[in-house]
């Protein structure tokens, strides 16, 4: 008997000295959100993203090579949409007129805007370039509200948001990427699909679109390898975490969002351009 009690008085200091060896992944959660400075909840109410002013929380190279990857494609998404030659449209009268999403070059040389000039009835005679003009410059606003999002990842560390943030980040760009795919549904209107009145060609306005396209995959690429540093620092049993599979499950997801969308954008630019050359 009292070598049971022995060995059961031993016993108790070992479970509380390995208790506190190793803090309860719970705990270090609390802590987490103890220390945000500020804190918001989701619309849905069952979700909370906190937020930590700290310099590079996810590191130097991560942040500069997402946010530079992003201004550089807003910039070019930008400017693809304010040339004035996004396609060349050569009637068959020998006139050449250069077309943009939102200006064209007029009869006198100057690039006009799409309400100005004296041929913007001639070239803007169809309902596509409003579409086109649509969602191009919706997509435009987003993907600049998304650009100050992963700018801001070099001060604000959001704490409760982890991976996941990232992830529906990097999707959220591969989806409004096709919003950009769609700008060449401007082959689809009168004056490129009449062949008794002209024909159409890609200018350098539609080259830079694409560059753009490919600069967001890029970003989006970049955004999803944004893990937050503390998640492999304090993570002690990432063998066996739920979250060690996640990064090639959201990079498999991320691929098949990318080819989705290339794959619904070519079938309706298609199906459209070509229902209109046969009208």
């Amino acid at each position: 008997m009292k070598d049971d009690d022995k060995d059961s008085s031993n016993s108790v200091p070992e479970s509380l000295t390995h208790r506190d060896e190793e803090p309860s992944h719970e705990a270090e959660n609390d802590a987490r959100q103890q220390r945000c400075a500020w804190c918001y909840r989701c619309c849905c109410g069952c979700c909370c993203s906190c937020g930590q002013i700290q310099f590079l929380p996810y590191g130097l190279l991560r942040w500069s090579l997402a946010t530079v990857s992003a201004v550089i494609a807003l910039a070019i998404t930008v400017l693809a949409a304010g040339t004035c030659y996004f396609i060349e449209s050569e009637m068959n009268d020998g006139t050449t007129f250069n077309i943009g999403i939102n200006r064209y070059k007029d009869q006198d040389g100057s690039c006009e805007w799409y309400r100005d000039g004296v041929d913007k009835d001639v070239v803007y005679q169809s309902v596509y370039w409003d579409i086109v003009r649509y969602f191009v410059d919706i997509g435009i606003i987003v993907m600049f509200v998304i650009t100050l999002v992963i700018a801001s990842t070099g001060i604000i560390e959001y704490k409760c948001a982890g991976r996941t943030f990232f992830a529906k980040l990097a999707v959220g760009i591969a989806a409004m990427n096709t919003l950009y795919m769609a700008s060449f549904l401007v082959f689809a209107s009168d004056i490129c699909t009449d062949n008794a009145l002209s024909k159409c060609f890609l200018d350098d306005g539609a080259f830079l679109m694409m560059g753009s396209i490919v600069s967001w995959w890029i970003t989006g690429w970049l955004v999803l390898h944004m893990i937050p540093l503390h998640d492999i620092e304090t993570d002690h049993h990432r063998d066996t975490h739920p979250m060690h599979s996640a990064p090639s499950r959201f990079r498999n997801l991320y691929m098949e969002i990318c080819g989705a969308t290339i794959a619904a954008a070519a079938a309706v630019n298609g199906a459209i351009i070509a229902a209109e050359r046969r009208n």
